[in-house]
């Protein structure tokens, strides 16, 4: 049995105090780490978590939420074993899975579930994890890290077979204003108040839970900028990368022209490509791709860019007070995409889709045979009235089913083989369910 350093048990003492004689209880130590207003998470299976023969990765923008996920479940797990990989003892402990493995004999009987927080600190991460998985530690492995999980591997070795794969994003409408348990009356009225409050703060929860949202956002923008920017991404010219996200914040929504963005940044187009790149690994934006389903001359190349989070997006372009119709529309669809990202599949693509005639739908979304159209509208409907753009996609494609988001209208219809649903927006959390 390998025989854990005094500075490493030291650690462990400070990290696991449940582990330890007079030390805090689990539970006690559980509550002590879980925000005062715990919000329950709906976007990861907990039970999927308990799987002994993999790891479970879950990885996320930072202060998503992603530690207290597993605080919130870690009591179910009898004796677990946290191990933050944002310290420098613990990072020299993980550097071999076999050493580590035989030293936790050191600690008493065998834990019930590994807990490794920070996981991008750690440079072979993906390579320890599959050392530990393939050596079968008899208990579930959970792996949280603020990047993709491409930057959670940083290894030529495959985890394919050996890890799931969960994303946890920052609140998603379902999860502030749950269905459960209220009457139609009182979840309409919950639904539009957050509905109102993320088109402005957006979804993270520390900014929900916040009694200074405005102050606390920031402070989380800042860190986004500078300590990924800087600690996690090595970008050398901070000043081209910050401006780079504040135009993407003003042009959510729009064909992202690579050329124009570094002409105004005063970087190579490589620069942009590789910074917007980042960008995606920490889960601030996504570039959504088109649509090429070949039935029509179609967009095909160019890419648009939406924000994980709309509060973030809008703090970059320091929006405050009531938005211009301009304005609102941009929100509205941003949330939209939010919405979807939160409520699908982590790994189910959003694409756009525009015609060289500059036809457009907003979103499509395909799932194996079935295919699904979005398009959103900011404002209120007073009738079922179909855009000739949405028509020509649903003509071209027949869609199993085309939603008309909007904020006010409920109606549904039959065009040829597809379901066309004209549906409010507080209602999407319902509707994707219902379409997964």
């Amino acid at each position: 049995m390998t025989v854990i350093e005094p500075d490493i048990l030291a650690a462990l003492r400070f990290a696991n105090p449940w582990l330890f004689r007079g030390g805090r209880t689990l539970e006690e130590e559980a509550a002590r780490r879980l925000p005062d207003r715990w919000i329950p998470r709906r976007q990861v299976d907990l039970a999927a978590l308990s799987r002994f023969d993999r790891a479970h990765l879950v990885a996320g923008p930072r202060q998503a939420g992603k530690s207290s996920l597993v605080w919130s479940e870690l009591p179910s797990h009898g004796r677990p074993l946290y191990v933050n990989l944002e310290e420098l003892v613990f990072r020299r402990w993980c550097r071999s899975p076999i050493a580590f493995l035989d030293s936790l004999g050191a600690l008493g009987p065998a834990p019930d579930l590994l807990f490794f927080e920070e996981a991008q600190r750690l440079p072979e991460i993906g390579l320890f994890i599959k050392g530990l998985v393939d050596h079968r530690p008899g208990c579930p492995i959970v792996v949280t890290g603020s990047a993709s999980f491409q930057l959670l591997s940083r290894t030529r070795e495959s985890l394919a077979g050996r890890a799931s794969r969960h994303v946890l994003l920052p609140f998603g409408l379902a999860e502030v204003a749950p269905a459960h348990g209220a009457t139609p009356a009182e979840l309409e009225l919950e639904r539009r108040d957050a509905t109102r409050r993320m088109l402005e703060l957006g979804g993270y929860p520390e900014v929900w839970l916040s009694e200074e949202p405005r102050r606390t956002l920031n402070e989380l923008l800042q860190a986004f900028i500078f300590r990924d920017a800087s600690d996690l991404f090595r970008v050398e010219r901070l000043d081209a990368f910050d401006a780079l996200m504040r135009l993407a914040a003003g042009q959510v929504g729009s064909l992202v022209n690579v050329a124009e963005l570094a002409s105004l940044c005063g970087v190579a187009q490589d620069t942009v490509n590789r910074y917007l790149s980042m960008m995606e690994e920490a889960h601030l934006l996504v570039r959504v791709p088109a649509f090429a389903g070949g039935k029509r001359r179609e967009v095909t190349s160019a890419r648009k860019v939406f924000f994980v989070d709309v509060g973030l997006r809008n703090a970059l372009l320091s929006l405050s007070g009531p938005p211009s119709p301009v304005e609102r529309g941009a929100r509205v669809e941003n949330l939209v995409f939010s919405e979807l990202r939160k409520a699908l599949p982590w790994d189910q693509g959003i694409r756009y889709w525009r015609s060289a005639g500059k036809a457009e739908v907003d979103f499509v979304v395909p799932r194996g045979d079935r295919l699904l159209g979005v398009e959103v509208k900011a404002g209120r409907l007073g009738r079922p009235k179909l855009a000739r753009s949405s028509r020509s996609f649903i003509e071209a494609y027949a869609p199993e089913q085309f939603w008309v988001l909007n904020d006010t209208l409920q109606h549904e219809e039959r065009l040829g083989a597809s379901w066309v649903r004209w549906r409010r927006i507080i209602d999407l959390p319902e509707l994707v369910g219902e379409w997964v």
